[in-house]
């Protein structure tokens, strides 16, 4: 399985140095991981199986790059995104892959352990008891198409969307709204989340 991860180690807020560390060592026996830094590498990413998107808000995509996800997709393609991964809303038309917008976090000093509730009996929580993990309360202006929550998060004195999946023509994408920082990539339940994904987007790979 051939797994193309994207993000910057130089971003200011969510460096992809520590998670994709920790995505070798969950993957690497499985997968060949490709990191790259540029987003020029959506170019080529009908080459791989799966495409890890960790982009923080200041990529930038173009529209040649967004024309290539938006027809790997369609034609098939697997996309999990992770956190700030939804950064790609920037481009109106990689909106509707993830279903959802960013709508913003409250300011700061240290980060909120966040209770995380997984729906019972669903494939993709396979393993997964509630959890906590210190991260960022993200909203999301969410579209109605056809979205599987599988896992709510308490904040703001109620329950909102933390990870859903949903299918784009041919294609499927998963996000998690959790993943702020290396800690979370290095936590077993969010490696068991991450593993259930990989599963469920590239079956008996």
């Amino acid at each position: 399985m051939n797994i193309l991860v994207l993000g910057r180690s130089d971003a200011p807020y969510h460096p992809l140095t520590g998670p994709a560390a920790e995505l070798q060592k969950l993957l690497g026996d499985r997968a060949c991981i490709t990191v790259r830094e540029d987003t020029s590498a959506l170019l080529d990413v009908a080459n791989y199986d799966l495409f890890l998107n960790y982009v923080e808000f200041g990529g930038k995509y173009t529209a040649e790059e967004a024309a290539a996800l938006i027809t790997y997709i369609a034609n098939g393609g697997k996309m999990l995104a992770i956190h700030n991964g939804i950064s790609m809303q920037q481009r109106p038309e990689l909106t509707q892959l993830l279903g959802g917008r960013f709508a913003g976090h409250p300011a700061y000093k240290t980060l909120p352990l966040i209770p995380f509730v997984p729906a019972a009996d669903h494939p993709l929580t396979q393993g997964v008891e509630p959890f906590f993990l210190h991260d960022e309360e993200y909203t999301f202006a969410l579209e109605e198409d056809g979205k599987d929550i599988f896992i709510d998060m308490e904040a703001y004195g109620k329950r909102i969307p933390a990870a859903w999946s949903k299918s784009f023509c041919k294609g499927q994408i998963i996000y998690f709204a959790f993943g702020h920082s290396d800690a979370c990539f290095a936590n077993p339940v969010m490696g068991r989340l991450i593993l259930n994904a990989v599963d469920a987007l590239c079956p008996g790979k």
